[in-house]
């Protein structure tokens, strides 16, 4: 029987939190959030490590024919897993290259889930009073208030945006994912790619380049002379050499992979048969 094909495109970790919030809350509340993000009415709210602080004002209530704005504030916390879990999550994902290439293209794969789950975890946030705890100084009785719901929302789709987050919210922030990461081969890999490499820019008194005048040190080119000078044909360019194989997946089970039961180290003997593939492949060009 041929395997059946899944056509549709996998749920992004947005996606899966508010589907996750909806088992937990009422949909009215996560609807009204909606029409929050839609009327552009979302509070300010920023992303400190596992809290989520937000402040913002709301129409208020009329008091003697004036309508007055109430300021509110609150706070979204989310439960972080415990550090040894994480050791245990990083060393999985640092041994895996295919994991590495994810992360590099700013992807989690659900593969994540696998120690997690083995310890009772979840990188998802689950029930909403649980995992994920919130406070609005605003005077709604029913929580969570209209603006609790409005930034989960709107967490949610910047979760679609950029789902690292999750790691920061869930207690493991970019610093030491990039030092758990660096224990591992392919991990220090990916370790070095994700470092933050800033490069200060030199200022400049002009963005256009600035003509010179001509004196003595810079002499008058002679026009006639340039385009009446005899042809120079172009320098041969040397043999390019072969590009390198990268070696990065069979030198990730090391000199004895456990399929490998001779005595000789398995790569050598790969670099020996890339070596006769390329001469092969000159002689008959």
């Amino acid at each position: 029987m041929s395997p059946v094909l899944n056509l549709h495109p996998p749920v992004s970790w947005g996606q899966r939190l508010l589907q996750t919030l909806e088992q937990t809350l009422d949909p009215k509340r996560l609807q009204r959030g909606r029409q929050y993000i839609a009327s552009h009415r979302v509070p300010d709210w920023t992303l400190d490590g596992n809290r989520i602080p937000f402040c913002g004002k709301n129409r208020g209530t009329a008091y003697y024919g004036m309508n007055e704005p109430i300021r509110f504030e609150g706070c979204i916390t989310v439960e972080t897993l415990p550090e040894p879990l994480w050791e245990e999550a990083t060393r999985f994902m640092g041994n895996r290259a295919g994991f590495v290439a994810r992360l590099l293209l700013n992807e989690i794969p659900d593969s994540i889930e696998i120690p997690l789950h083995r310890n009772g975890y979840s990188l998802l946030p689950g029930r909403y009073g649980e995992d994920i705890r919130a406070e609005c100084s605003c005077r709604e009785s029913d929580p969570p208030c209209r603006h609790i719901a409005a930034v989960l929302v709107a967490l949610a789709l910047r979760l679609d945006q950029t789902p690292h987050l999750l790691f920061e919210l869930r207690g493991l922030c970019r610093s030491r994912l990039i030092e758990y990461l660096e224990t591992t081969a392919l991990g220090g890999i990916l370790a070095t790619a994700l470092a933050d490499d800033s490069v200060n820019p030199d200022p400049v008194d002009s963005y256009f380049t600035r003509p010179v005048r001509a004196d003595a040190n810079h002499p008058v080119v002679d026009t006639a002379a340039f385009w009446r000078a005899p042809r120079q044909w172009p320098a041969i360019p040397d043999t390019p050499q072969p590009a390198p194989i990268p070696g990065l997946v069979i030198k990730k089970g090391g000199d004895f992979p456990p399929f490998w039961q001779k005595d000789i180290s398995f790569i050598e003997v790969m670099d020996d048969f890339y070596g006769e593939v390329r001469k092969k492949a000159r002689d008959w060009s």
